[in-house]
């Protein structure tokens, strides 16, 4: 074969010692190689891998000279039980980094105030903890739901939450109460959080205080989740989202993810404070969101656990079903969102 002049920056390249993509995460080329590299199950004294065609590509478009910036070697762990792949946080940087870049890509749905936000998921946990009228215990199987929402984009309309499959003898058809004080959007709606900080500092300030007023750091999650699960946010806030759920401590990569219909993705993960964690799940080409999932961690039952880190240490009551270490105990997948003109009746 015919020498290249990039043959060595090539070869550099597909060791799996440079992987900076910055500046490039909008270009097709540069997502592909990133997510080629992720993929790999390299170490420092594994053999060197080769995949020019990628490679090569990247270099056409000039990613090259950017990726031969970096100077980053990746190490996999194991993906069971105890957790994700662990994985050096320069690589937490990276995926967030494109995650991100995809966001701002959207393009945005412009609803007005009269409109509705219309929302398509899929639901599926592993049970819940019952308790009869008499005290007795049992664990419920609950099934898979199919989940659509019509959200009043500023909270004055009376909105809808349809589930199904229904079970007999019940309504599905679940109205969303109006917000009746006039003048400014219903706290929560689409159209007030418009009014969120796209910068992730002030935006994390922001969800800790969200509610309530007061910080409260334990539901940074819950929060977040429902952000980008079942409302809808600008493209630049959106982004901005997903680079606070990169910056939060202990954050990881899972390369191994899927989602709640099956889908397989790279995901961002966070410790839940019981020794699980929660991801959030994103395809492993185009880099946009496709759902999320919680794992369960080993037994925690009477031990002490943190909600989050640095936060003060409580004991876990030895209560209820406590699923085996590495359960998916909840997942869902974002289908589809739109804008409606009013939702259908019921």
């Amino acid at each position: 074969m015919k020498p290249h002049p990039t043959d060595d920056l090539v070869r550099t390249i597909a060791h799996v010692r440079d992987d900076s993509l910055a500046g490039f995460e909008d270009r097709s080329a540069a997502r592909e190689l990133l997510a080629d590299v992720t993929a790999l199950d390299v170490t420092r004294n594994k053999p060197r891998v080769r995949r020019r065609p990628v490679i090569r590509a990247a270099v056409a478009c000039g990613v090259a000279a950017t990726v031969a910036a970096g100077a980053i070697v990746l190490t996999r762990g194991g993906s069971g039980p105890a957790g994700p792949s662990t994985i050096q946080a320069s690589e937490v940087a990276q995926v967030t980094s494109l995650v991100a870049a995809a966001a701002r890509k959207q393009p945005d749905l412009h609803p007005r105030d009269d409109q509705f936000i219309h929302v398509k998921s899929v639901e599926v946990t592993v049970g819940a903890d019952v308790f009869d009228k008499n005290g007795h215990y049992t664990h419920e199987k609950l099934p898979r739901t199919n989940r659509e929402l019509w959200l009043s984009v500023d909270g004055h309309r009376t909105g809808l939450l349809r589930e199904s499959p229904c079970p007999p003898g019940r309504s599905c058809d679940d109205p969303l109460r109006a917000y009746h004080q006039a003048g400014a959007p219903a706290p929560g709606s689409t159209a007030a959080l418009r009014s969120l900080p796209t910068d992730p500092a002030e935006l994390l300030k922001a969800i800790d205080t969200m509610d309530s007023g007061a910080p409260r750091p334990e539901l940074r999650w819950k929060r977040i989740q429902g952000l980008i699960m079942e409302q809808y946010l600008p493209p630049k806030l959106r982004a901005a989202i997903f680079e606070v759920l990169g910056d939060l401590p202990g954050a990881a990569i899972d390369r191994t993810a899927t989602d709640a219909v099956g889908r397989a993705g790279i995901a961002i993960s966070v410790p839940d404070g019981i020794g699980g964690h929660h991801q959030m799940i994103f395809d492993r080409r185009t880099y946009q969101y496709l759902g999320t999932r919680s794992i369960a961690g080993p037994p925690a039952g009477g031990k002490l656990v943190s909600p989050y880190p640095g936060a003060t240490p409580y004991r876990l009551p030895k209560v209820g079903f406590r699923p085996a270490a590495g359960t998916v105990t909840y997942a869902a997948a974002l289908l589809s969102v739109d804008v409606a003109d009013h939702p259908p009746a019921h």
